[in-house]
């Protein structure tokens, strides 16, 4: 039901009023048919009030996994009992507007199939993402070969990179990561405090050599020394 679940948090438009009752209604006929022991929402969300209402009501255990920088309105979200964040650094936030919480890192899910040997990858660099001020900075400053993909870059000064200015999924996007030598890491500063991003695990689970500034939350994921495979 993650549909109904970003819903619950963004209901917007003239039928605002209609849709919040079409997702409580639907929320509630999902906690009675499938009776859970535990409401996990995935992914920052500020829960419309007759959402949030309903979870307190539905006497479940709650919990919200986070992995963004978030504002005070999350405080509101009382019908959550447990929060987890993806980013140490989120949780001295969290405390600051009455919330506690607990550290639980992104993973990745082992590749289905075997991986292609390390000689027949791509020496190209490797960077999927969104832009941001910082990562455009640096990324013009590598003068290696480096494929950015990505909806919303602008024309890079670097006539090294090359960009393919789209969307693309997740499978095709763990797909290239095998295909590839090095994934280049950049930290997004708008949204990340210490934490790690999928990129990191993904791209190291399909045998990648991960390329990254450190941050505090690198030695509690990843042994120096120490090869993933």
């Amino acid at each position: 039901h993650n549909m109904l679940a970003r819903l619950a948090g963004h209901a917007m438009g003239k039928n605002h009023a209609r849709v919040r009752k079409m997702i409580r209604d639907g929320l509630a006929q999902a906690i009675r048919q499938h009776r859970p022991e535990l409401i996990l929402i995935v992914d920052l969300f500020y829960l419309e009030p007759a959402i949030n209402q309903l979870l307190i009501e539905s006497g479940i255990a709650t919990a919200q996994w986070i992995g963004d920088r978030f504002e005070d309105r999350l405080a509101r979200n009382t019908g959550i009992k447990d929060f987890y964040f993806t980013d140490t650094g989120l949780i001295p936030l969290a405390e600051r507007i009455g919330l506690s919480g607990r550290y639980l890192p992104l993973a990745a899910t082992l590749p289905e199939m075997a991986l292609p040997a390390w000689e027949t990858r791509s020496n190209e660099i490797l960077f999927i993402g969104a832009p941001s001020a910082g990562r455009v900075a640096l990324i013009e400053q590598i003068s290696h070969p480096i494929l950015v993909i990505g909806p919303g870059w602008p024309a890079l000064n670097n006539p090294a990179a090359r960009t393919i200015n789209r969307r693309i999924s997740i499978k095709k996007t763990r797909r290239l990561y095998a295909q590839h030598k090095f994934v280049l890491n950049i930290m997004n500063e708008s949204n990340v405090v210490n934490g790690l991003p999928q990129r990191c695990f993904d791209a190291t689970m399909h045998g990648a050599c991960l390329l990254m500034n450190s941050t505090p939350d690198t030695p509690l994921n990843f042994e120096e020394g120490k090869e993933i495979f």
